[in-house]
């Protein structure tokens, strides 16, 4: 066990080195595409042959004198399949990026290599300690994989802020661990109720939920894995969920986060719904993620979480995959289709599974909140897909024609679809009538929608009902980018630079060149206080 750990993160470690030296060298860069999808490969494998359960230090070294905790993996079989999940989008993505013939983004590979290495640390620790220094590092891998993804600095920064609050709810909670002299082993822990809200309020700010939205990126590179990096966030927040609700004490986790998880997806599916291109399917996954975090705190089922994440994650790598292909070639979208029915909800889908026992849980409220953000997300997904087939012939981007990149494609594209197919049978799906007659339902609602949103586009416009209702949509549409908080968080921005302005100069006085002249002023003082006396 030990040993197959170590070879895991020596393997991951001399991966990076190889990929920073690859980078330098510019007469072998055309290979660190290949390269990279081979070691991201290797260390899927490598994490296959990891015991799916079991209990082991990081290190021989124990931090627990110097730091008051200990770092240990504390590995169980969904967190396995999660990390599997991780390994499998992001190798698949690679691949699928090596079979294309422009250049990768500069330190793609070794970001890409590191992030996965990180994430798998910290959502296997077995202690709160192990957690937040992960949390730690993995804040910084993010911010740089954003950036070279293409997302915009601001919206970066604010993640940023968002995250390394996280990481301080974290921290201030294992600080208050220590003060009262509890353990922070995840299944030793029995924190007190201002230690669970801390805990509660990282997993919320790590997943994004509305308002902080701002985490989840908007803008993003298809079919890199870098893309996938910025995704990995809400997964390490699900990892944490997943711990406390497993704690031995049994607490159960605060309403407010079914009901901001509720929030957002109903946010996501009206995002999604308003949206143009790629928006629509960010909102729509964004939406999702809030859907699951609402249906898990309200049923509890955790035997599901992993199978729904693995469903959402790799359903994205694969959607991302979709818009990329050209009309004629239907062999290469089949995959992507498929994860859009599972998206849907379509037995046996486990986020239908998810979302029928959170409708059966909930109160009326939730219920309708549920209901809206399911069918909103459905049909804004229903519409996207119909633009790669309207719109194929000016693609700028089509199918490879060489051997060797069609296997790359074959490869990325059945390392994802693979990983889907294992998580329905981990899952244990049933096509129950009752599964099918909501799925139905949803369907109709969904339809229903599509239709209405198109006679509104077309003929309903003309009418005096449709323009009103039109003009209403025009309305909601600018309340969408007040309710966003974009402004609010360009106003803190600047607010948050003034500040640092006037920092700037205070320091400027106290320690440039008139730091001789306040030493002198001090002294001075001195001098009069002991005359005095």
């Amino acid at each position: 066990m030990q040993s197959d750990y170590l070879l895991l993160v020596l393997t991951g470690i001399a991966g990076v080195l190889l990929l920073l030296v690859i980078e330098l060298l510019p007469g072998v860069r055309l290979w660190r595409k290949p390269l990279t999808a081979t070691l991201l490969s290797l260390m899927t494998l490598l994490w296959v042959a990891l015991p799916s359960a079991g209990r082991w230090p990081l290190s021989v070294w124990s931090p627990s004198t110097a730091l008051g905790g200990i770092l240990l993996w504390d590995l169980t079989p969904p967190l396995w399949g999660l990390g599997l999940v991780m390994a499998l989008a992001l190798s698949g993505a690679a691949w699928i990026e090596a079979a294309e013939s422009r250049p990768s983004l500069p330190l793609s590979g070794p970001i890409t290599l590191a992030a996965l290495l990180v994430a798998w640390h910290a959502l296997a620790g077995g202690s709160l300690l192990t957690t937040l220094a992960l949390w730690a590092v993995f804040d910084v891998l993010w911010g740089v994989a954003g950036l070279l993804a293409g997302n915009e600095g601001e919206r970066m920064t604010f993640g940023l802020f968002v995250h390394g609050g996280a990481t301080l709810c974290l921290w201030t909670a294992f600080l208050l661990l220590s003060r009262e002299g509890g353990g922070t082993l995840w299944w030793l822990l029995w924190p007190s109720t201002p230690v669970m809200v801390l805990l509660v309020v990282a997993a919320f700010l790590r997943i994004g939920l509305y308002p902080f939205q701002v985490v989840f990126p908007r803008r993003l590179r298809a079919g890199s894995p870098l893309t996938l990096v910025s995704l990995l966030a809400p997964l390490l927040g699900f990892g944490l969920l997943y711990r406390l609700l497993l704690l031995p004490g049994g607490a159960a986790l605060p309403t407010g986060v079914a009901v901001m998880g509720g929030v957002s997806f109903l946010w996501g599916g009206v995002r999604a719904l308003l949206g143009r291109g790629k928006a629509v399917l960010l909102w729509a996954g964004y939406g999702l993620l809030g859907g699951i975090a609402a249906a898990v705190t309200l049923t509890g089922l955790t035997s599901l979480l992993p199978a729904a994440l693995a469903v959402w994650l790799l359903g994205l790598a694969l959607l991302l995959t979709l818009h990329r292909r050209d009309s004629g070639a239907v062999f290469w979208s089949w995959p992507a289709w498929m994860a859009l029915v599972l998206w849907l909800g379509a037995p046996p889908s486990p986020l239908g599974s998810l979302f029928g026992a959170a409708l059966a849980t909930g109160n009326g409220g939730m219920r309708l909140t549920l209901l809206l953000g399911w069918a909103g997300s459905s049909a804004a997904l229903l519409r996207w897909t119909r633009e790669p087939w309207e719109t194929s012939g000016t693609a700028t981007t089509v199918t490879p024609l060489f051997a060797w990149q069609q296997l790359g494609l074959l490869v990325g594209l059945a390392l994802p679809l693979g990983g889907i197919c294992w998580s329905l049978g981990t899952a244990a799906p049933t096509f129950s009538g009752s599964a099918l007659a909501l799925w139905a339902l949803m369907l109709l609602l969904t339809l229903g929608l599509c239709w209405a949103i198109s006679w509104l586009q077309g003929r309903g416009s003309a009418s005096r009902w449709g323009s009103r209702v039109t003009a209403g949509l025009r309305a909601g549409a600018d309340l969408t980018e007040i309710l966003d908080l974009q402004w609010l968080h360009r106003a803190m921005l600047r607010g948050m630079g003034r500040l640092l302005s006037l920092v700037r100069v205070f320091f400027e006085v106290v320690e440039g060149s008139g730091a001789l002249l306040w030493s002198l002023l001090v002294l001075l003082v001195i001098l009069l206080v002991a005359m005095n006396r």
